[in-house]
């Protein structure tokens, strides 16, 4: 599968966002219908995105398998993830 660059930083790091970014990938697949507005950000604070349903908590926990991301990994990957499941991946 063709991505793109999500961190900048390379290595492991990205590795890791990559991995996330499949884990998402796969979660939304099944979950077609999957609700956005579940998600709370804060303006102008990029690192801290709130899964506030059970549905987006279940996304988290999917993005997360077998990762240990930070909180700007997580927001990145989930902010890829929505323009993804918007616009479509090609």
């Amino acid at each position: 599968m063709k991505t793109i660059d999500i961190s900048g930083f390379g290595g492991s790091y990205e590795a890791g966002c990559q991995k996330m970014l499949l884990n998402g990938l796969k979660f939304l697949n099944e979950h077609p219908n999957f609700d956005w507005s579940a998600y709370k950000e804060y303006r102008g604070v990029f690192g801290l995105t709130i899964a506030e349903s059970c549905e987006a908590k279940e996304l988290d926990a999917a993005v997360c398998q077998d990762v240990e991301p930070s909180g700007v990994m997580h927001s990145a990957v989930i902010s890829h993830l929505a323009y993804i499941n918007k616009h479509g991946y090609d």
